[in-house]
Parts: structure tokens; C-alpha cells; sequence
């Protein structure tokens, strides 16, 4: 690259990089930022509006959010019919799930289209009581 520059346009670079490690080295006024106090918070939590439906014989539950149009997918599965000596490998489905490809799709070109399409897929396991279970 430095054989393809004139001595003029090297010389330019020199000087925007100058001007450049200037600015960077100038301290910021943080007076511009925006800043919130607690005054500017709501002192009550807002109520959620929570929809509940049967889809196909699945509870199914939806809160409508401020989303700026961006939807948010969350499932449980029921795993009390697993056998025992399956659970083991529980961690190592929601490990390998969200990259594993189909049927129709192979893994490759699955993992490409949730990229393009998506924030992207993410699976957990966690223990939690049903809720109709006494404690």
C-alpha cells in the first residue's frame, strides 16, 4: 500500500491521524450525556396483561410488551415422562439444539437462516415445581 501512495496523499494521512489523536486525546464533557434520577421512574410497577390460550390441546401464554416489533419465543417442556436415566443428556439437547438442522434443513444452512432472520436460538434447562404441585 505505501508503494501505491503519492507523497502528498502520505502526507495527508499523517495529518488526519494527527487530527484524529487529538480529538481522542481531548477529555469528553459528560455534562452532554442524557441521565435519568429516580424522579424521572414510575413509583409503581406496571401492570403485565397476561393472555392465556389452548393451541392444538398446548397452554399457551402471551403479554403483549413495547417491543418496537421484535417478537420473543419462550417454551417449557414438561419433562416428567423422560426416563430417569435420560436425564443425564438433558444439558447436552439444550446445548446442541439450537444448532441442530431438520429434516428439510441441514444444520449449516438452519444455523445461517437464524442469523439472517433472528436474534439468534437459546436453550436452558432449569427445575421448577408445576405450579399446581403442593410444596
Amino acid at each position: 500500500i505505501n508503494n501505491s501512495l503519492t507523497h502528498e496523499q502520505k502526507l495527508k494521512i499523517v495529518e488526519e491521524a494527527n487530527v484524529l489523536k487529538k480529538i481522542q486525546e481531548t477529555p469528553q464533557d459528560p455534562s452532554v450525556l442524557p441521565c435519568i434520577t429516580l424522579s424521572d421512574l414510575d413509583k409503581t410497577k406496571p401492570k403485565v396483561q397476561l393472555h392465556q390460550h389452548i393451541i392444538n390441546t398446548v397452554r399457551c401464554q402471551y403479554a403483549p410488551q413495547p417491543t418496537n416489533g421484535l417478537s420473543y419465543f419462550r417454551a417449557t417442556i414438561d419433562l416428567q415422562d423422560l426416563p430417569r436415566e435420560l436425564y443425564p443428556f438433558v444439558p447436552l439437547f439444550t446445548q446442541i439444539w439450537p444448532v441442530m438442522g431438520s429434516k428439510n434443513i441441514n444444520y449449516r444452512d438452519f444455523s445461517t437462516e437464524v442469523e439472517l432472520y433472528t436474534g439468534g436460538m437459546h436453550a436452558g434447562n432449569f427445575i421448577a415445581r408445576h405450579p399446581n404441585e403442593p410444596r
